[in-house]
């Protein structure tokens, strides 16, 4: 976004601040730019074997900067707010659509953020992250088709982003 700085000139953030001062050091807007920055969905199941019960989302922190998700929520797709939960540099956490399931069959190892609502479209669709409050913008939109790879739809097997350092278009 554009905005004035402190001598009136207009200067590009990479952060809409609405409502606040452009370039804040306010260490939420930091964490802010560092989860727009380095958070990425790296995984998905959505056609698990045994049903959707066994989806989930898995993300992944790229950055060498811890990021604090409370507040971060899917606002297209599924719904789910992270509690407060800090995700260090190289970890990553996963939200499920059922806790027990996905127990019985991944073990207690993986981290889990929670529980959403809502339900992954077996053929496809589009989620939507946004950054924690106060700041509203979407830190990532991410859409997914079950044709790109035959062998996740249905198979047991999941869509694993291969290279997470790319930058989002």
């Amino acid at each position: 976004s554009m905005g004035r700085d402190g001598s009136g000139g207009l200067v590009f953030y990479e952060l809409p601040t609405r409502g606040f001062l452009n370039g804040t050091c306010d260490p939420a807007y930091a964490n802010a730019l560092e989860i727009l920055r380095h958070l990425r969905i790296s995984e998905l199941m959505d056609n698990g074997v045994g049903g959707p019960d066994f989806d989930y989302v898995e993300l992944t922190n790229i950055g060498s900067t811890p990021l604090a998700l409370g507040g971060a929520e899917f606002v297209t797709g599924i719904a789910f707010t992270f509690p407060t939960l800090t995700l260090n540099p190289g970890e990553f956490v996963v939200v499920v659509k059922h806790l027990a399931k996905f127990r019985s069959r991944y073990g207690n190892g993986p981290v889990v953020a929670g529980v959403f609502s809502g339900q992954l479209d077996n053929g496809g669709e589009t989620l939507g992250l946004q950054l924690p409050p106060p700041y509203d913008a979407n830190v990532l939109t991410f859409g997914y088709n079950d044709s790109w790879y035959v062998v996740t739809d249905g198979n047991g097997r999941s869509l694993v982003l291969i290279a997470p350092s790319t930058t989002p278009a």
